[in-house]
């Protein structure tokens, strides 16, 4: 093979939806939250965080503290090329605060809303999100951000999760196999592939942000046996899984120095700035920076039993938040 294109057929396939749960599931109110029960899903939400505190999912445990649930977050480890844009290493001193907490049953549905502040030094941001589970134990993520007092210029707008550290098979269905941006994406396959943690990490001579797939529609992650969870993207989402927080990459000047941080790293990006060429040429191009604007992100968590059904292409119906 000496060269390849890869091109979307102009065919319009009917959008199938989830079957609507059969039954509620079992709400419990607790001092910091609630917890949900259904199927084989057991996830408590936090009202100190507004997010998940701890998940279990067919007997396994995903997320096991509230400092782990899916956060908000606008940074990245600035990498070589993002040296014209130098704030971007200021992004990551955001303390979130949670506004509001409510929670309904709507539809046989769980809903539980949460709007929470993100402030900095500099600037702050707001988010919005529905957490819904329905009786198959099905967990919706749907969020709205308002980023327009944001900086000229972003790097990304994702969330960041901490899960078991021995979730460390991969497979998701997007751009591969190896990493790939906006603008960096041209020989990336559109594929099922099968990676691991480990080799997700590019060996970079610094640390910096890596391992990005785009055209996510879905990422699954297991343990050796098997299970474990899978992050479905509403549309497409960048993604990411890794043995470093940001936090590490950033603080390290050499990959021998990264000390792994004893659980998986999963990032989910609703979008992300291209790498541009900017170490060594022009800066990232227009149309591949992000820009101060509401963006909204919608995603799901289920279990991952070793293989994936059609229920990763069906869509879960749109749930109106409690007032």
């Amino acid at each position: 093979e000496q060269a390849y294109y890869q091109f979307g057929v102009p065919v319009s396939l009917p959008k199938e939806m989830l079957p609507k749960a059969v039954t509620i599931p079992a709400i419990e109110n607790l001092e910091d939250g609630v917890k949900v029960s259904a199927g084989g899903t057991e996830v408590v939400f936090s009202k100190a965080t507004g997010s998940i505190a701890r998940l279990v999912m067919n007997g396994r445990e995903i997320i096991s503290d509230a400092a782990d649930g899916p956060t908000c977050s606008i940074y990245r480890v600035p990498v070589d090329n993002d040296v014209a844009f130098r704030f971007f290493g200021k992004l990551d001193a955001f303390v979130p605060e949670v506004v509001s907490f409510n929670m309904d049953t709507v539809d046989k549905v769980c809903v539980v809303a949460v709007q929470t502040k993100y402030t900095s030094r500099d600037f702050g941001y707001t988010v919005a999100t529905r957490w819904c589970v329905d009786g198959s134990g099905v967990i919706v993520s749907d969020n709205s951000i308002d980023l327009t007092a944001s900086p000229d210029v972003l790097p990304r707008v994702g969330f960041d999760i901490k899960v078991a550290a021995d979730l460390t098979q991969v497979e998701y269905f997007g751009a591969g196999p190896f990493e790939n941006y906006v603008d960096r994406r041209a020989a990336a396959k559109i594929g099922l592939y099968q990676t691991t943690v480990k080799d997700m990490y590019e060996f970079y001579q610094r640390p910096q942000s890596c391992g990005n797939r785009e055209e996510v529609r879905w990422a699954a992650l297991s343990d050796t046996s098997g299970k474990g969870v899978v992050f479905v993207a509403a549309d497409r989402m960048g993604f990411s899984a890794l043995e470093f927080t940001q936090k590490e990459l950033n603080s390290k000047k050499y990959p021998c120095d990264l000390v792994p941080e004893g659980k998986t790293v999963v990032s989910l990006n609703a979008a992300q700035a291209g790498l541009g060429a900017a170490s060594c040429g022009p800066p990232t191009l227009e149309q591949y920076r992000l820009k101060p604007d509401h963006y909204s992100f919608r995603y799901r968590i289920q279990p991952y039993k070793g293989s994936i059904d059609d229920s990763v292409r069906r869509r879960f119906p749109l749930i109106e938040s409690p007032q």
